[in-house]
């Protein structure tokens, strides 16, 4: 059987926002991962700061941007 790899990318948050593919999965919890698509308005984050400290953002607002969507924590 085979299983195709998957790739983990560190994104940084750019004036707390986060622009990503729809496709693209995004850490909700440690080891727990959610669609950037099926995320919503007031759904939380997992995020890994410079400092290595972990936060959750909650998500206040979302943009579609051509084919990327921007989550907004402000």
């Amino acid at each position: 059987m085979f299983t195709a790899g998957h790739t983990i990318n560190s994104i940084q948050l750019e004036n707390d926002s986060l622009t990503v593919l729809p496709e693209d999965e995004i850490e909700i919890e440690p080891n727990i991962w959610k669609l950037a698509k099926n995320l919503s308005v007031g759904d939380v984050i997992y995020t890994q700061e410079d400092d290595s400290t972990y936060l959750h953002k909650e998500i206040k607002q979302i943009c579609v941007e051509d084919s990327h969507i921007k989550f907004l924590f402000n």
